[in-house]
């Protein structure tokens, strides 16, 4: 591919309603004025959650340290507003991770892998692997 999309998801504690989580996203989104190549969707999660879940099309430049930086700067403000009643960050967001495979992962197989014999098989245990899982 000619880019790499990687993803980074931030779950909100059931403190945060459907509206609050899509200021949010709207923060992260570019273009709402977020960060570079970010793009985001607020998607319900499970006992009155909510996700802000990101695809970085450009890591480089709308990175997943720049996403919860971003984030943490969003909470923090929040709390600063006492009309809102949070009294810490803790309150506003439950965990930020990524998900699936970076850029920098597939970088490191391929330097490991650097003959057409280990690439294949790489490629051959990683293919088992899947069997595996999916097989049950």
């Amino acid at each position: 591919p000619l880019s790499f999309v990687e993803n980074f998801n931030v779950r909100l504690t059931s403190n945060c309603d459907h509206q609050l989580s899509k200021k949010l996203t709207r923060a992260l989104r570019e273009r709402d004025g977020g960060l570079p190549g970010v793009e985001a969707l607020t998607l319900p999660y499970s006992n009155g959650r909510y996700e802000a879940a990101c695809n970085m099309l450009y890591p480089k430049a709308g990175s997943a340290e720049l996403i919860q930086e971003t984030v943490t700067k969003w909470a923090r403000s929040l709390v600063e507003n006492s009309d809102l009643g949070f009294s810490s960050i803790s309150d506003i967001l439950e965990t930020c991770y990524r998900v699936g495979t970076t850029a920098d992962q597939c970088a490191r197989v391929l330097e490991v892998c650097n003959t057409p014999e280990l690439l294949r098989e790489h490629d051959t245990r990683v293919a088992e692997q899947l069997r595996r899982f999916l097989a049950g």
